[in-house]
């Protein structure tokens, strides 16, 4: 897997006790640390003073203001007010206009209302913080959100300025990352895995068939719990503690009490002997202790297994059926090759006993039980961005767990219902094309689904009218048009009506009619054409016969009005929301920033008055300045108090300017003169040595650098006069006093000195390179002479010896 430098995209997993942001980088998938240097962030959200505390801090503070933080804003988001369980929430929640759910805080002095939307996007601002302001992005919901929790997470998404890509379910994530890491076990084209997740306030199930020939994985049924978790085993054992000591406790200490036996509960899960469970002054300064074992344990939580081991029996039912339907014949019996369990709360041993004893298999572990979701929806997200290259693309079926109904009325006729449109474990995404006979418009169609609760709620509701202007009530009268209605559930389960059309053929005799209109010149032309043709009777009897026009289709397309969108925020609200988001993003910064400045004023008046009374500044300050200084502390010190006292909080520039003050006319000038003093002995030794070097240059003076050096002599004397004089005064001058000379003035002297010394070594070189070249030169020069004069002399004897040889053969022609 490649990606971009700088990556823009995560994957976000936001749950009930705690948050991860996954990114994909260096061909893998990381964790990101939050600003504690952990993995993990709480879903906590703390308001009450003039900052909100978001994740760590606000879990850290939770104990001591229980009625302004809000956490798992998941478990109420898209929820109505009758819907919620207000025991498990100590925030104050009120009911607002048509059940709507608002959250009432005091902050910065002034109560505010928020909707859970609100808070989940506030802790989508932190996550993207963490994220490095990521934008494109996946994020989770467990498999029993229905429509409008999934479209309320993707509105508080998009307020904190995150781009959803896609809302995947918990299971859908998980498998996702399981199967895009393996191949097939068995050697078979297709392999069956149950995934089991048990978390913090949510247990779920599914059974996912994974295809590895045709790259894909199929959700074949999932459930899902939403009131068994790890809460929930906390309060099996805190409601046994309260019966059994007969406790009277508060909000507080039996939030105490809880956070303790969530301890008791992990350490449980690893040591099934007798464990002691102590608090300090939980109740009317009274302590707590008392003993459990495992055993006790699983007896009480005895219900919460039972509704686990249920839903995996039905998860397995489902599975079973719809394989059978799809599957069997192509690739034999169903049998589920592995499990694997995800979650903190997979980790109780009797959840896996549970899952053996009904898979009859060993559930394994190979997953990371807390990080696997956040790391599936990073998968995702890199699958969907254009910017990242994937080395397998891993495509998703999932399924619906909801029976969805469609309801249509014909001009105030009675209301007609399709049952199950899309019934539950229906895969999507999937459009379908529904067709409705009506002689007249408009046409109201409506979605509905069954909640949790088993109340019927009204999804969506569209009006389909005719467009101005196209005629379509009176075409459906001649032509007896039906309406075909396009329907979608999109890639994040969310339904809409993508179109509505009528169509009607158009005859050929209208066709016809049309065609005699044309102007009769073609007339004449087709003639003279028949005319020219040649008189064959063969060759007419063989031409094919004139085939009929078909008739055309012409399709008209409707107007599709929303009239009700259960969940949809209108621009209007989430305008206001975005907008009241970015007020305290800013208040945050701003607050944060003014408490940076009066911080650093304070640790610079503790530094220094400590400093100064260590001594260690003392021959750098003379006694008046020292005084003055600390006065100076001492007074920023009691300013900075009363005004704590008074609650009076200033701008940065304020408390900058007060430590600036202090910094220019007092701690930078004894800073200097410590650095100067411990450094100044150094630089002077350097500049001394390097003219110790320039000297040496002038022990030898080739008579072609006579002007060079000479000029280098008068450098190095001004040099040397420049240093005696800078000794002296330095070493007269009191530590009191700021030199009038730096180290930096020494260093450039010496920096001057090596440049000229440098200059003075590459001319040599130079020069002695020049010396070399000529000296070769001339050599070869001395050897071409010596070669061209060896060569003259063996011409010379040639040409004698040819004469020689001629007056031979001139005196035997004459004595012939």
């Amino acid at each position: 897997m490649a990606s971009v430098a700088n990556s823009a995209i995560c994957g976000i997993s936001i749950g009930t006790e705690n948050c991860y942001v996954a990114v994909t980088r260096q061909g893998g998938i990381e964790i990101l640390l939050n600003e504690y240097s952990q993995r993990s962030t709480p879903a906590y959200v703390g308001f009450g003073g003039n900052q909100r505390e978001i994740g760590v801090a606000a879990k850290q503070k939770h104990m001591m203001n229980l009625r302004n933080t809000c956490f798992a804003p998941t478990s109420i988001i898209g929820k109505k007010f009758h819907q919620l369980n207000l025991k498990e929430l100590p925030y104050n929640v009120e009911k607002g206009p048509d059940d709507e759910v608002f959250i009432r805080t005091t902050h910065n002095g002034e109560e505010l209302c928020f909707t859970p939307t609100q808070l989940t996007a506030m802790l989508f601002t932190k996550l993207r913080q963490i994220s490095g302001n990521a934008i494109d992005c996946v994020i989770n919901c467990p498999n029993h959100f229905d429509f409008v929790q999934r479209q309320a997470l993707m509105d508080a998404a998009q307020i904190a300025g995150l781009n959803p890509l896609r809302v995947v379910s918990d299971m859908t994530a998980i498998s996702l990352y399981y199967g895009f890491y393996r191949n097939s076990s068995n050697g078979s084209d297709i392999s069956v895995v149950g995934f089991v997740d048990c978390g913090q306030s949510t247990s779920q199930a599914a059974i996912v068939l994974f295809n590895h020939k045709e790259n894909y994985l199929k959700v074949l049924d999932a459930q899902s719990i939403p009131d068994v978790g790890g809460k929930h085993f906390d309060e099996v054992l805190a409601n046994h503690f309260i019966e059994k000591h007969k406790l009277n406790l508060n909000l507080r200490s039996r939030y105490r009490l809880i956070a303790e036996c969530e301890k008791l509960k992990k350490n449980l899960s690893a040591n099934p002997n007798e464990l002691p469970i102590n608090i300090e002054c939980l109740y009317e300064e009274r302590d707590f202790s008392d003993k459990i074992d495992r055993a006790t344990f699983e007896k009480l939580a005895e219900n919460l297994f039972d509704k686990i081991a249920s839903m995996l029996k039905v998860n397995y039912k489902n599975a079973l059926e719809r394989y059978r339907k799809e599957y069997e014949e192509n690739y034999g019996e169903f049998k589920i090759d592995s499990v694997e369990i995800v979650g903190g709360t997979s980790r109780i041993p009797f959840i896996k006993k549970i899952i053996k004893e009904l898979s009859g298999l060993e559930p394994s572990t190979t997953l990371n039980a807390d990080e696997a979701v956040a790391r599936g929806c990073a998968l995702q997200c890199a699958i969907l961005s254009p910017t990242f290259k994937v080395a397998r693309e891993l495509h998703l079926i999932d399924s619906l767990s909801y029976d969805v109904d469609f309801n249509y009325q014909i001009h105030n006729k009675d209301l007609r219902r399709v049952p199950a449109i899309y019934p539950r474990g229906h895969p999507f995404p999937y459009a379908k094309q529904i067709t409705i006979n009506s002689d007249s418009l408009p046409i109201i169609i409506s979605f509905d689904y069954q909640n949790l609760l088993n109340e019927k709620v009204c999804l969506s509701q569209y009006k389909i009218s005719e467009l101005t202007g196209s005629n379509a009530s009176q075409l459906m009268l001649e032509h007896k048009s039906p309406i075909k209605i396009r329907i979608r559930v999109d890639h994040n389960c969310l339904i809409s009506v993508s179109s509505a059309t009528i169509s009607y053929e158009k005859t050929p005799a209208e066709e016809e009619s049309a065609d005699n209109l044309q102007p009769a010149v073609n007339n004449e032309n087709e003639n003279k054409m028949d005319v020219d043709q040649p008189q064959n009777n063969d060759s007419q009897n063989n031409q094919e016969p004139i085939k009929k026009k078909k008739p055309k289709t012409i399709t008209i397309d409707l107007s599709v009005e929303p009239m009700f969108l259960l969940g949809h925020l209108s621009k209007e609200n989430k305008d206001q929301y975005i907008e009241t988001e970015c007020n305290l993003i800013l208040a945050d910064k701003n607050w944060k920033e003014k408490t940076d400045a009066r911080n650093t004023l304070e640790e610079y008046i503790y530094e220094w008055r400590n400093r100064l009374e260590s001594g260690q500044y003392d021959m750098f300050l003379d006694p008046a300045h020292r005084q003055a200084f600390i006065s100076m502390l001492e007074t920023n010190e009691k300013w900075l108090y009363e005004q704590d006292e008074q609650e009076i909080m200033h701008s940065k520039n304020v408390y900058e300017e007060r430590t600036n003050s202090m910094t220019r006319d007092f701690s930078k000038a004894i800073i200097n003169r410590k650095k100067e003093f411990e450094n100044r002995a150094r630089f002077l030794e350097q500049l001394g040595h390097n003219l110790q070097q320039g000297r040496k240059l002038m022990d030898f003076i080739d008579p072609e650098e006579e002007e060079e050096m000479r000029n280098f002599a008068k450098e190095i004397d001004e040099k040397q006069k420049w240093f005696d004089d800078v000794s002296g005064k330095l070493s007269k001058m009191s530590t009191y006093e700021d030199p009038k000379f730096t180290c930096d003035d020494i260093n450039k002297q010496s920096t001057h000195i090596l440049s000229m010394i440098s200059n003075i070594n590459d001319n040599r070189k130079r020069r002695a390179e020049e010396r070399r070249k000529a000296a070769e030169k001339a050599e070869k020069e001395k050897q071409q002479q010596a070669g061209d004069g060896i060569d003259s002399q063996k011409n010379e004897q040639c040409s004698n010896k040819m004469e020689v040889d001629e007056e031979l053969s001139n005196s035997k022609t004459a004595t012939v």
